[in-house]
């Protein structure tokens, strides 16, 4: 009796594009192993490049590739990096915040609406301290 497969060929294509995406250029994809392009890595794994685009537009696809990126980092690292581009929103960097609304999955509108007085709970990006920052970043490794 065989074993049935957890994953499919299409979602472990998926993954394989996800980190395909975390080297930024071709000599670093090579000197990987990986496709050069998103042509080559289209025909190496028999789907069509606009399959690879509809991907990259895809909510769960960006949160996949998200924590294949995350992987690459360590934890302690990824907190500076958190807290280095919180510095940044805080500054005035829109990307930045934009950026660290993504990470912290809230939407980045949010941090321009009105406290809610129902949502007592929820703190403003850019009213907490390091140390919630960190506090707040150790609660989502938890989960």
């Amino acid at each position: 009796m065989g074993s049935k497969s957890r994953f499919t060929a299409n979602e472990v294509i998926r993954d394989l594009y996800a980190e395909w995406l975390n080297y930024p250029n071709a000599d670093a994809r090579v000197a990987r192993g990986l496709p050069r392009t998103r042509g080559c890595f289209a025909i190496k794994h028999g789907i069509n490049r606009a399959t690879l685009w509809r991907w990259e537009k895809d909510f769960e696809f960006q949160r996949e590739r998200l924590q294949s990126i995350q992987n690459l980092v360590s934890p302690d690292d990824w907190k500076t990096i958190m807290l280095a581009q919180k510095q940044n929103a805080i500054n005035g960097n829109l990307n930045a915040a934009k950026w660290l609304a993504e990470q912290l999955q809230i939407s980045p509108q949010s941090a321009f609406d009105n406290p809610d007085p129902e949502k007592e709970d929820e703190q403003e990006l850019a009213g907490m301290s390091e140390e919630e920052l960190e506090a707040y970043l150790e609660e989502q490794d938890d989960e």
